[in-house]
């Protein structure tokens, strides 16, 4: 009684602190970033991390605005029919428009919500490894809401290349919450799925909602399907092998159950399964799609620097929980298919395709709260010092990433910011341009455009752009070399371009003046930026 009373006393102070100081992470940089761009007097466009990505899916977004249920590629002036894929945005697209809320609203609702989803399944996670353990549920969630990796110690070294742990967001909570609504709701589910002990009979309730979780989790990432069930195929091969040598001690005739771990894996495939299938067979229906996922490359690095990423707490982890099994003792809370999932994690990322960094999500939950539970056993001073040393080697990356924003934020940079006079030019032609006008810009201004004004472009992103390296050469060759306007112009129509816009991204691509059009109407003219309307063919 006494055990059950304090630790619904250490609850509120422990779990529930975690849980404001999360929430904060989740809020304070975004509101941080608007203020300072009004002191700089700039327009925060909306996003910290990986903007690129996050314009993508504001851009998807306003299609489900508009009523779409099928897909059509936004940042290129030549769609295809498209396909019933990245259906969560398309929903939150459909749901901004009945609430009559702006998109941008929507978005960060819906990354606020799923970011405190993601805090309850880790809560619950932790409380069912360590019952009556506060400290070790603390310690295992705040480690793995805002832990990180080793990937510091190769910055001064290779600065080229963005660690793991501060460039790969759906491996890590305290990087997904900031990033976008799918990825936090994508750890959640997987949380559920793999993390969550799911002791006790396996009831026709609970294969439901094994079914309805990994359905979900088919269309938020399908990915995720791969790693939940590579981490339960892998995590129930300890319990067959128990059972296997238990059987030879039992009566002649008896037989083995099938392990927990694969009874779910059964019903994670066959909820999670047809939609991923179903979705590959509609993109190859849409031969621009079909480029599209030819160039929608995510190669990983080497395989020992995805294990730093995961260091110290996967090999620390793994160093105890050997340690235990050598002396005939686990750990309480000691959990296969999370181990499986972190180990798995670095493996899958090294298989030969083209996708494989997509494989490591979800990598770092597992490791956090393993590393806990190898090292609770410890008497307290080589706990202390062990917790010390993993804590104070999993901030480092966690902090730097915290450090790039703020720099960010101070210069004013416009990959976060937008110019006032680039907010107008965005409004005018939300509102004074046809829903299908393409426009011709620099691939800067083209990533902003159909996410922010809802129109298409001749390039805009490298992988949802088809072709991006031969239209980017095209822009250039049409914005920043002297020529004949009307060839020029002729060229851009017949790439689907209606209107062609030139503002300081563009100076800044072309490395100097664009070439100034000759010949052409300016529609809309602020400062620095100009909107010239190309002649109908």
């Amino acid at each position: 009684m006494a055990s059950t009373h304090a630790m619904r006393h250490a609850r509120p102070r422990g779990l529930g602190a975690l849980a404001l100081l999360w929430l904060v992470w989740l809020t304070g940089p975004y509101l941080l970033a608007a203020w300072m761009g009004r002191r700089h007097g700039l327009v925060f466009a909306g996003f910290l991390h990986n903007p690129y990505d996050n314009f993508t899916y504001l851009a998807k977004m306003a299609q489900g605005w508009r009523g779409a249920w099928v897909y059509r590629l936004a940042f290129t002036t030549q769609p295809g029919p498209g396909a019933p894929i990245f259906l969560y945005y398309l929903a939150l697209g459909h749901l901004a428009r009945v609430l009559h809320a702006p998109l941008l609203a929507v978005y960060h609702a819906a990354r606020l919500l799923n970011g405190m989803l993601l805090w309850a399944a880790l809560a619950y996670a932790v409380r069912r490894w360590f019952p009556q353990r506060p400290w070790a549920q603390r310690l295992a969630l705040g480690l793995a809401l805002f832990g990180s990796g080793m990937g510091w110690l190769r910055l001064p070294f290779v600065r080229a290349e963005m660690p793991p742990d501060m460039g790969v967001p759906e491996a890590y909570p305290y990087l997904a919450g900031l990033t976008n609504p799918h990825f936090p709701l994508m750890l959640a589910l997987l949380t559920a799925l793999v993390l969550w002990p799911w002791s006790g009979p396996v009831t026709r309730r609970r294969r439901a909602l094994w079914l309805a979780l990994a359905a979900l989790l088919s269309v938020i990432y399908p990915f995720g399907v791969v790693v939940a069930l590579a981490a339960l195929g892998v995590g129930g091969l300890p319990g067959w092998w128990w059972q296997r040598m238990s059987r030879r001690l039992q009566p002649a005739g008896a037989t083995a159950n099938w392990p927990a771990a694969w009874h779910r894996a059964l019903w994670v495939a066959l909820g999670g399964l047809p939609y991923p299938l179903y979705a590959l067979w509609a993109i190859r229906q849409d031969p621009t799609l079909v480029a599209w996922n030819a160039q929608n490359l995510t190669p990983s690095p080497a395989w020992w620097v995805m294990l730093l990423a995961l260091s110290p707490a996967l090999p620390v982890g793994l160093y105890w929980m050997w340690e235990h099994w050598g002396q005939g003792r686990l750990p309480a809370g000691y959990q296969a298919p999370a181990w499986a999932q972190a180990v798995n994690s670095v493996l899958l990322s090294q298989l030969p395709l083209a996708l494989q960094r997509r494989f490591f999500a979800g990598a770092y939950p597992p490791a956090a709260l393993g590393v806990v539970a190898g090292l609770e056993p410890l008497p307290q001073p080589a706990r202390r010092r062990w917790t010390l040393a993993v804590v104070g080697l999993s901030l480092p990356s966690t902090l730097l990433v915290l450090a790039g924003y703020l720099i960010l934020m101070a210069q004013g940079s416009p990959v976060l910011y937008l110019t006032p006079d680039e907010q107008a030019a965005l409004t005018w032609i939300r509102t004074h341009t046809p829903a299908e006008a393409g426009f011709l810009s620099s691939p800067e201004t083209g990533a902003r455009i159909p996410a922010l004004a809802d129109r298409p472009v001749v390039v805009g992103h490298p992988m949802e752009t088809p072709q991006a390296t031969q239209a980017t050469a095209f822009v250039r060759q049409v914005l920043c070399e002297p020529g004949d306007w009307q060839a020029k112009a002729r060229a851009a129509r017949e790439r689907g371009a209606a209107y062609l816009f030139i503002g300081p991204r563009e100076a800044a691509f072309c490395q100097g003046t664009p070439d100034e059009p000759q010949g052409l109407p300016v529609v809309f003219a602020r400062g620095a930026v100009r909107i010239y309307a190309l002649p109908a063919p």
